[in-house]
């Protein structure tokens, strides 16, 4: 008998059949890795000119002094996931020029991983009959203003978890008239506190607030008002209701 057709003999071959059933069965155990792109955000935007359907840009953007678009008219909620924006950016920056928002009673939602508004520089906004919210708990400000001018009226802070709501410091000026801050969660952070509206210190300058009518009611978390440093000013009705922290202002 030939030796060479005895390996193929019955037995051999379900050996093979078992070991290629057993490959074929790991080979396809394997998950196959998803083809969809992982999406990431777009670029920032510098002075736009096309504005999204509820009337600010459709993704981040920083307006300098020579854009063309000044005065933003809402005409919906404007909502931002966080994927509309670069991490621990800006949605909404203001370096120079002055710029008015009217929000005509809508919303800013912005992202939960940076600022919805940011003013520094020289830039100046008007800022009117707006709500300001937060997407998800974010450790970032909600509005933060390292100079500039921020002049505006009729203005919520509502259902917010940030470390500050309005964070004001350096030569920052603020005038504002009908702020509520309602129903916000505070964090406490140990370097530089945490409250709906905390204003200190630069190096060079200290920051001045006036506000003008302000009602705090249902804040929870850190102290609803922090001044480090600078000048604050309260005029006509002040109210303190239902918030955790002890009513009224801190001081380092």
């Amino acid at each position: 008998m030939n030796m060479k057709y005895q390996r193929n003999t019955p037995a051999r071959i379900l050996v093979k059949n078992i070991l290629l059933c057993f490959l074929l069965t790991v080979f396809l155990a394997v998950p196959v890795q998803s083809q969809t792109p992982i999406p990431t955000p777009p670029a920032q935007l510098t002075n736009p000119t096309v504005m999204a359907p509820c009337g600010l840009p459709a993704s981040y953007a920083e307006f300098t002094s020579a854009a063309t678009v000044t005065e933003f008219n809402m005409t919906a909620d404007c909502t931002f996931n966080s994927w509309s924006v670069s991490s621990n950016s800006n949605f909404l920056a203001f370096t120079s020029g002055a710029f008015t928002i009217n929000g005509n009673g809508h919303s800013i939602i912005g992202p939960s991983n940076s600022r919805v508004i940011y003013i520094t520089g020289g830039a100046v906004l008007n800022l009117n009959n707006v709500i300001i919210r937060q997407a998800g708990n974010s450790t970032r400000e909600a509005i933060e203003m390292n100079a500039g001018q921020l002049i505006g009226r009729n203005i919520i802070f509502r259902d917010n978890a940030n470390r500050h709501l309005l964070y004001v410091r350096n030569r920052a000026q603020v005038s504002l008239e009908n702020v509520w801050f309602l129903n916000n969660r505070n964090t406490v952070n140990l370097i530089s506190g945490g409250s709906a509206l905390t204003i200190e210190a630069g190096f060079v300058n200290s920051p001045t607030v006036g506000i003008t009518n302000a009602i705090f009611q249902g804040n929870t978390g850190a102290p609803n008002v922090i001044r480090n440093s600078g000048t604050l000013e309260f005029d006509g009705c002040l109210s303190f209701i239902g918030n955790t922290q002890a009513d009224g202002t801190t001081a380092a």
